[in-house]
């Protein structure tokens, strides 16, 4: 076959397989999550994989050529001098001349033929096909010496490297123990491991080559990617402008082309370059994911390491209420007054249904996160960053008279919210909570580990591939599953919660007689609420694509919304102290490093037995921490240890709040710290705010 043929041949393969890939890309799609543009995700993948197939395999046929014409250059130099500068060159010469263009065609094939036996080292014609890429010479236990560190590398830093990791960076948020983890990533990473050795020693020649060098690469990939992460936000379930990094995420998408293919490239070099780098490179990764998570997990305390769910606030009583008087508390997460005003532009008439509320449009919160938020408002206790969050919520706790105030009032006491945000140990509201799940709960260990595997993957993939790795945090809480026949643990999922409440009327309890029960009751319902992923329909159901934060807000509503259409159908609407509040306002995103508008979160509250008037409004200056003296005061007990009810807090008088300003670190060299404001005035107006100090977190600080 002559060399147009070869070339010809070459091109087609080329033409069809940057042809196949454009059509896989676009027959096959990537799942698109909450936060990006399904479009622009698809646009770059497609580009990225036709530039990564087309650049690659033409990269390779380049360099075979390069390599041909360097490899032969000394015999077809020598076969030139030969035949220009020798008495048998000037022969042949003559012989040509004699025979025409047929013998000058003979003799340079002849001369061919001895270049290509010369350079191979045969008779290349007879090489087969299945010699070139299967044929090997090394026993089975050198490809198994050859294996060994590529084929368990990229799965130790996956099942257990990385998850340790991310358990050291999130180990409040996950309800597992780190030594659940461990040995369920042990187990998992040696039966992969067995598996991708089988494989190996199933493969010769060339395939196996180019198998162990694969993975070897995208094990040095997994590490180099570590330093190329551009800051995305932390473990919060927040949404990420990926498509504003497009240059980023295709120059990273080349980088690790090159990075991948640097052990096939050792290969084509030199074997004896490859029998070393196929083991350092990919060991080097292993060290170092070892290291990382042996790292993040060595300084955890034995309660922060042990940490499991015994007990748990569950379900029980969620959609069951007292016959004679309630005080129900509704928090939807980042709810902030501008979400409130972005409703009412959208749909003057949308809160009709808060008949007798009272929103107080300048409340402030205390803390700008969920946690600390939610237990101040239960304590009072201002957690500073400043020791581990247990020890903080045993003082936390063991100093708050609250809940103890509402049980000694003869209430029920009903808390639907996640652990993390409430409480540490099971003794910290032990007697407190009265939907405290008894019943011991289960972690699905192949679904935790393939979250946090997830996780781990996600700092280590290309740029490109990290938006499909996302993880939303719920995930884990969805995890634990009680015994049979149990009320199961509440977990954060307001299309979940809807569709319970559809499921679940609201009722009245009932005693063990069969009759009404009086017991007072104060329920605390935590939703999603405006917080990001935005998921929710404005009817509250769940979406299949991204919808707006303006659907969301209304979705979460909707939610509210129905269970007060219920108590109103029972006749318990005015009796009932309804309260709907945000935790911490408006998030403006962790690369704001300076507070520049305010940060207030929803307030709205129906006092019992209030007038069904249109929502009015109040600037009194309130604060979320008044919600412990409001329920108080409702329930009938002495508010004044509490502080002042929202009602009770004068319009003409000055108050002076104070709000601690999260701000975590962007990535290692930045300083995370507590940003200290004082405001006294209309907290509307940013100029009544004043930055006390900086508060930096110290050694002992904890996400």
């Amino acid at each position: 076959m002559c060399a147009h043929t070869n070339v010809a041949m070459v091109r087609r393969r080329i033409l069809l397989i940057v042809w196949c890939s454009v059509v896989a890309s676009v027959g096959f799609p990537q799942v698109a999550y909450a936060y990006i543009d399904p479009a622009t995700t698809s646009y770059v993948i497609q580009v990225v994989s036709a530039l990564v197939i087309t650049l690659s395999v033409t990269a390779g046929v380049l360099w075979n050529q390069i390599r041909t014409q360097l490899s032969t250059a000394k015999p077809r130099i020598s076969v030139w001098f030969q035949r220009n500068f020798t008495a048998a060159g000037r022969s042949a010469r003559q012989a040509e001349s004699r025979s025409g263009r047929d013998g000058r065609d003979e003799v340079l094939d002849a001369e061919l033929s001895q270049i290509v036996t010369a350079v191979l080292g045969g008779d290349g014609s007879k090489q087969t096909l299945r010699d070139k890429v299967w044929r090997d010479e090394r026993s089975g236990w050198r490809r198994l010496g050859l294996a060994v560190v590529p084929c368990l590398s990229l799965p130790f830093i996956l099942l257990v490297a990385g998850p340790l990791e991310a358990y050291g960076a999130n180990f409040a948020a996950l309800p597992f123990s780190v030594y659940l983890l461990l040995w369920t990533g042990l187990g998992v990473f040696a039966l992969v491991g067995a598996v991708l050795l089988t494989i190996a020693l199933l493969l010769r020649g060339r395939v196996f080559d180019v198998f162990i060098s694969g993975l070897a690469g995208l094990a040095l990939g997994s590490w180099v990617q570590q330093f190329l992460n551009i800051s995305t936000g932390d473990f919060r379930g927040d949404q990420f402008a990926w498509n504003s990094h497009l240059g980023l995420i295709l120059a990273n998408t080349v980088l690790w082309v090159l990075i991948v293919s640097l052990p096939t490239a050792l290969r084509v070099i030199s074997k004896r370059v490859w029998n070393v780098g196929v083991i350092l490179l990919p060991l080097a990764a292993l060290f170092a994911g070892l290291v990382a998570g042996l790292s993040a997990v060595v300084p955890l305390t034995d309660s922060e390491a042990t940490r499991a769910e015994s007990r748990y606030l569950s379900y029980d009583g969620l959609t069951e209420v007292s016959n004679r008087k309630n005080i129900i508390v509704f928090l939807l997460d980042t709810l902030d007054q501008n979400d409130i005003l972005d409703v009412l532009r959208d749909d003057p008439h949308f809160f009709d249904p808060l008949e007798g509320f009272t929103s107080f449009d300048q409340a402030m919160t205390r803390t700008t996160e969920t946690f600390p938020s939610v237990p101040y408002m239960f304590t009072g206790s201002d957690y500073m960053w400043d020791h581990p969050r247990s020890e903080w919520y045993d003082k936390a706790w063991s100093e708050s008279e609250f809940l103890p105030q509402l049980k000694a009032l003869g209430y029920r006491v009903n808390v639907h919210t996640d652990r993390d945000f409430f409480y540490w140990d099971d003794d910290n509201i032990a007697g407190l909570v009265d939907n405290f799940g008894q019943s011991g709960l289960h972690v699905n260990r192949l679904e935790m580990l393939a979250g946090m595997s997830r996780l781990a993957a996600f700092s280590r993939a290309p740029l490109a591939l990290q938006a499909g790795l996302w993880l939303d945090p719920d995930t884990f809480s969805e995890l634990l599953r009680a015994e049979s026949g149990a009320p199961q643990p509440y977990v954060f999922n307001d299309a979940y919660l809807n569709e319970y409440l559809h499921e679940h009327p609201v009722t009245v309890r009932e005693t063990e007689t069969g009759s009404a029960d009086d017991t007072p009751q104060f329920s605390f319902i935590h939703l999603n609420g405006a917080h990001q992923p935005y998921t929710l329909t404005a009817d509250g159901t769940r979406s299949s694509h991204t919808t707006s934060q303006l659907d969301q807000v209304k979705g979460s509503f909707a939610i509210v919304f129905y269970y007060i259409e219920q108590l109103k159908t029972m006749g318990l609407y005015d009796s009932s102290e309804i309260i709907i509040l945000g935790d911490h306002g408006l998030h403006l995103g962790w690369d704001k490093r300076v507070l520049w508008m305010p940060i207030l979160p929803a307030l709205l509250v129906k006092p019992a037995d209030a007038e069904r008037a249109p929502l009015a409004h109040s600037l009194a200056p309130t604060t979320t921490g008044d919600l412990a003296a409001s329920v108080v005061e409702a329930a009938g007990g002495d508010p004044e240890p509490f502080g002042t009810p929202f009602f009770s807090v004068p319009l003409d008088q000055p108050r002076t709040r104070r709000l601690y300003w999260i701000r975590h670190a962007l990535d290692d060299s930045d300083t995370p710290f507590l940003g200290v404001f004082d405001v006294t005035g209309d907290a509307r107006d940013f100029k009544n705010w004043t930055l006390i100090e900086k508060l930096p977190l110290g050694e002992k600080y904890r996400r």
